[in-house]
C-alpha cells in the first residue's frame, strides 16, 4: 500500500513538473520576442501580441483549460500592461494622463477573462475578434488621451 501510495506522488510530482516546465518555455517563448517588446508604437505593439497569441493558440488553449495554470495567460496580461504603460509614459503625443493607467488596466484585466473564456470555448468571440476590438480600443484610448 506504502509503495503504491509512493508511486501516485511520483507520477504526480511528475506531471507537476511538467506543468511547471511547459509554462516556462512558453511564458520564455513571450519574455524573448523581439518583435513582441521591441514594438515602439501602439500598433506594431498589438499586432505583435496577437501574432503570438495565433502561434501558441493551441498551447494557450491547454493552459487556460486549468484555473491552477492560469498564470501564463495572466503573466502574458502583465506584460502588455506594463509595455503599453512604458509606451504611454514615453509619448508625448499624449496631454490627458488623468487615468491612463487604470484605462490600460481595466481594458487589459477584462480583455484577459475574455481570452481565457475564448480559450475554453466558451466565448462567442474569436481571437480575429478580439485584435479587432482591441485595435479600436487602441484608437479610442488615443483620442480620449491625446487631447
Amino acid at each position: 500500500m506504502f509503495a503504491e501510495g509512493k508511486h501516485i506522488l511520483i507520477r504526480i510530482a511528475y506531471h507537476i513538473g511538467t506543468a511547471f516546465e511547459f509554462r516556462n518555455n512558453l511564458v520564455l517563448v513571450g519574455d524573448t520576442n523581439a518583435k513582441l517588446f521591441a514594438a515602439n508604437d501602439y500598433e506594431k505593439f498589438i499586432e505583435a501580441l496577437f501574432s503570438f497569441l495565433k502561434e501558441n493558440d493551441k498551447n494557450y488553449r491547454i493552459i487556460c483549460e486549468s484555473d491552477s495554470l492560469i498564470f501564463a495567460p495572466k503573466r502574458l496580461s502583465v506584460l502588455a500592461i506594463n509595455k503599453l504603460l512604458e509606451l504611454a509614459n514615453n509619448d508625448k503625443k499624449i496631454t490627458n494622463r488623468q487615468f491612463l493607467e487604470l484605462d490600460i488596466r481595466i481594458f487589459f484585466e477584462g480583455s484577459l477573462l475574455e481570452y481565457v473564456r475564448y480559450c475554453r470555448g466558451q466565448s462567442t468571440f474569436t481571437l480575429d475578434d478580439l485584435y479587432a476590438f482591441t485595435k479600436e480600443w487602441c484608437g479610442r484610448f488615443m483620442k480620449e488621451h491625446c487631447n
